[in-house]
């Protein structure tokens, strides 16, 4: 038998290609992480609308007024006193520092609890009517430290997405 010379690798070529690995997979994960945390917003967002939805909705099914009553010192909202909801960890009702404006009025500034149903005498309170109607109108404001998303909610009762591009500008989603 012949010996046709060493096959396999050398140990500093071992260490280049698990180096290599190791970049890239780092390079990987942040892209990923930053990924899942907009993912986490924006599904939050999503199901905070689905729940006004559910809120017109059993109003308009129930032929009685439904309540949706929104609590940003415990990041909650309450739906007509029986389903009661806790926003995920890192999210919370609010703004993060680059939102100056609304989707509504660009150049007004949001309330800083995030929450802007205000009919005078009850702060972050909204009433959906039989008809599907909602009294008063108002936003509610999601963000995770660094994006913000909101929730209007015009007369109609209808919930519309928006996203903010820092500033003023907001577009529709």
């Amino acid at each position: 038998m012949r010996n046709l010379g060493r096959k396999g690798f050398s140990m500093l070529e071992m260490l280049t290609v698990l180096m290599i690995m190791g970049v890239l997979s780092s390079i990987a994960f942040s892209a990923m992480h930053g990924y899942f945390a907009r993912t986490k917003l924006r599904n939050t967002v999503e199901i905070v609308a689905a729940d006004i939805r559910q809120a017109r909705w059993l109003a308009r099914t129930r032929s009685a007024p439904c309540t949706i009553v929104f609590d940003a010192a415990s990041q909650a909202y309450v739906i007509s006193g029986e389903k009661s909801s806790l926003l995920p960890e890192g999210i919370r009702f609010g703004i993060d520092p680059t939102v100056s404006g609304k989707p509504s009025n660009p150049y007004s500034a949001p309330p800083q609890d995030g929450i802007s149903f205000d009919s005078g005498s009850k702060k972050n309170f909204a009433r959906f009517f039989p008809s599907g109607t909602v009294a008063p109108t108002g936003a509610v404001y999601i963000t995770d430290g660094k994006e913000t998303m909101a929730i209007t909610v015009a007369i109609t009762g209808r919930p519309k997405i928006w996203k903010s591009h820092g500033g003023h500008k907001w577009v529709s989603l």
